[in-house]
């Protein structure tokens, strides 16, 4: 454990690695099991859950070496290379990611960050609050992205 006497701050990492647990999640309608190791506590394990409203609006394909994972995804490729009437796959936007978590981990957008907690579970708190506004910020965008109307209005500029 972590002695009192040493402060206690959220770990932006953490909150990060989260929120991009969470909306990979969201898109693939997949659980994410991670194990995270965090100085001065034992290791974890959490599961991330998708959310199974941002579920219905798309998927995307992750890249993976399990045989059985990489033929589903080309079989959904096929299907919309077919004409399929599925949803169109989505994929994680990385540069998107870190413009919101640049915008999050600013001092003056959330300075609780920069202050030491007077406890672990304070810390983990605002770590999940930054968690919850990056990923619906994200999913926020996406959705606006996608809608036919912002569409319409992007292409007139």
């Amino acid at each position: 454990m972590i002695p009192d006497s040493h402060p206690i701050y959220p770990a932006r990492s953490f909150i990060r690695f989260q929120a991009k647990n969470q909306i990979i999640a969201d898109l693939t309608g997949e659980e994410i099991t991670s194990f995270v190791h965090r100085p001065g506590a034992v290791q974890e394990q959490g599961t991330t859950t998708p959310n199974p409203d941002w579920r219905n609006s798309g998927r995307i394909d992750i890249w993976s070496e399990n045989p059985a994972d990489s033929s589903r995804a080309q079989d959904q490729r096929s299907q919309m290379d077919q004409g399929s009437t599925a949803a169109p796959s989505l994929s994680f936007d990385e540069a998107l990611f870190g413009e919101l978590t640049k915008t999050a981990f600013h001092p003056d957008r959330h300075p609780e960050l920069y202050q030491p907690c007077d406890s672990q579970v304070e810390a983990r708190a605002i770590e999940s609050q930054v968690v919850a506004e990056l990923v619906k910020t994200y999913e926020q965008i996406v959705r606006n992205q996608a809608d036919e109307q912002v569409q319409r209005l992007n292409a007139l500029l």
